[in-house]
């Protein structure tokens, strides 16, 4: 299923349409629900295709929407992600889930190349790092646990940077600094 909805939003005619107001709000709805269900931690493959896909349909969003729509889809996973991050160790149960989450984040960022700049003028792919920093820097922390979760914060940084780019010189000196101590 989630692959059908990928190639539907794959499609700049089929995701302009779902990003009207008749179609978004339930459409953003049920997305987020099926990502919270237990079988989407067992195929984060299938999540992160939804995911990927329903970034498609917001980046087509008009700049006053557009804020509070990706905050809506970063929130959980950062509320997933959070906690776990405290705990985790080379054989700790939740490493693979706490690299999905971060996988989960790039997929947020992926697309945001194409998305409008928020209503202050900051590029969206700026402000989802911003809101996710706190949790980034736990990452980072706790990526001496494993390199799946280090390899998983550095695809995050890449992402990001490509979306971003030059809107992320004022926060080169922290990226290159987290990815600095990853090393």
């Amino acid at each position: 299923a989630a692959a059908a909805v990928g190639a539907i939003c794959a499609q700049l005619a089929c995701a302009g349409t779902l990003a009207q107001p008749q179609f978004l709000p339930s459409l953003l709805h049920e997305a987020l629900a099926a990502l919270s269900l237990p079988s989407m931690s067992a195929a984060p493959h299938a999540a992160q295709t939804l995911l990927s896909a329903m970034m498609r349909v917001l980046a087509l969003l008009p700049p006053n929407d557009f804020g509070a729509a990706v905050q809506a889809v970063t929130a959980p996973v950062l509320s997933k992600l959070q906690p776990m991050l405290s705990s985790l160790s080379p054989t700790s149960p939740l490493l693979d889930e706490a690299v999905n989450q971060l996988q989960l984040l790039r997929c947020v960022v992926r697309y945001l190349d194409a998305a409008p700049l928020l209503i202050d003028g900051t590029h969206s792919a700026i402000s989802v790092l911003q809101a996710c920093w706190p949790t980034l820097e736990a990452a980072r922390e706790a990526a001496a646990a494993s390199t799946a979760l280090a390899s998983a914060l550095c695809d995050f940084y890449v992402a990001t940077m490509r979306a971003a780019t030059t809107a992320l010189v004022s926060w080169l000196p922290q990226l290159l600094h987290a990815i600095e101590a990853i090393l």
